[in-house]
């Protein structure tokens, strides 16, 4: 089940599906098949043009999870 059309919410700090692959080291396609699947990506929206935002605070999230630091190490 795909998630509703919904504007990001206001003045929430959101990532497109790169800046979140970035941050987590893996392909586009790998944060899209997530995205579609729904449950890793707590707060994630799709805009009314249908692009997917992710929260920020999630990425870090996932981040410290797997253990990916600042620094490049992890």
């Amino acid at each position: 089940m795909s998630a509703p059309l919904r504007p990001p919410p206001p003045g929430q700090d959101l990532l497109t599906v790169t800046e979140t692959a970035r941050a987590l080291g893996c392909k586009r396609r790998v944060v899209l098949t997530w995205l579609g699947r729904g449950g890793k990506f707590t707060g994630a929206v799709r805009t009314p043009g249908g692009h997917w935002r992710v929260p920020a605070a999630t990425v870090r999230e996932l981040r410290a999870q797997f253990g990916i630091t600042d620094d490049g190490s992890g």
